[in-house]
């Protein structure tokens, strides 16, 4: 993972742990904190889910 995705995430984890967006919502905030387009706002999204449900999984084993 690089620096910037370790800053994406960092920011996606706030996100989830304040309640403040659903979803659908979240690559918005990615494209205005960050400045990416609506592509590489999602492709971060969907990276970031990836590692939560890993994440998950790993909590129930």
């Amino acid at each position: 993972m690089d620096r910037n995705q370790d800053e994406v995430f960092a920011y996606l984890d706030a996100i989830r742990d304040a309640g403040k967006a659903d979803i659908c919502e979240t690559s918005k905030y990615l494209e205005v904190y960050f400045g990416f387009t609506p592509l590489e706002a999602r492709k971060h999204l969907m990276e970031w889910l990836e590692v939560c449900s890993e994440r998950h999984l790993q909590k129930q084993v």
